[in-house]
């Protein structure tokens, strides 16, 4: 069995590792399951306050990165914190995702006491992905809601072309709460379910 490790994120200095990470992930999946590079860079550069507590990695024997965990919240004070997550498809571990969640439950319960006020933990995860459900059972986590992402792309190497409604159909902007319920209605379908799940942590 590896010996896996783990230890705090390095601002500025393990960034390339959590580079060959995202795109390792995507061996074998779709595009939507896994964050974008910019993504990522992103968050961690605007979203994760403190990143020697908020962010963690895990690695195996050789140094290699094969797994990431973060923590970010819209605003230093926010008490809505969300965990994103990334695991190396080769070294797939359950134990690993466990340990995320480990991590992220302290994490979230200092924050609480250090806030002074209920935190809410969330992250997401897709319907067919059973050993994380699983685990985020385990954990007491409780199933908010569902919701779907709906993906696009074009190539940009020529022009785009004037786009043309089908017979029959219009196009008029979103206003007005009249308009929202057939909007929901509508929905989307064919793409994949997303689930996110949250855990409440009151002050210590």
């Amino acid at each position: 069995m590896l010996s896996i490790t783990h230890r705090s994120y390095t601002l500025g200095q393990d960034m390339s590792s959590i580079e060959e990470l995202v795109l390792a992930s995507r061996i074998g999946k779709t595009l939507e399951r896994y964050p974008t590079i910019w993504r990522v860079r992103q968050l961690l550069a605007s979203r994760v306050w403190e990143p020697e507590h908020d962010a963690h990695m895990w690695e195996d024997e050789a140094g290699r990165c094969i797994g990431f965990a973060y923590l970010w919240r819209r605003k230093r004070e926010s008490t809505n914190v969300s965990m994103d997550f990334i695991l190396h498809p080769h070294a797939f571990n359950t134990e690993i995702f466990a340990e995320m969640l480990a991590w992220a439950c302290t994490r979230a319960q200092k924050l609480a006491s250090q806030l002074n006020a209920d935190i809410s933990l969330s992250l997401a995860t897709f319907a067919d992905e059973d050993a994380y459900i699983q685990a985020l059972h385990h954990y007491d986590f409780i199933l908010l809601q569902d919701s779907y992402d709906l993906y696009m792309a074009c190539p940009l190497d020529r022009g785009l072309p004037e786009p043309v409604l089908p017979t029959g159909f219009t196009l008029q902007l979103l206003s007005g709460k009249e308009n929202l319920a057939a909007y929901q209605a509508a929905g989307f379908q064919g793409v994949e379910r997303d689930l996110c799940y949250t855990k409440t942590f009151e002050p210590a």
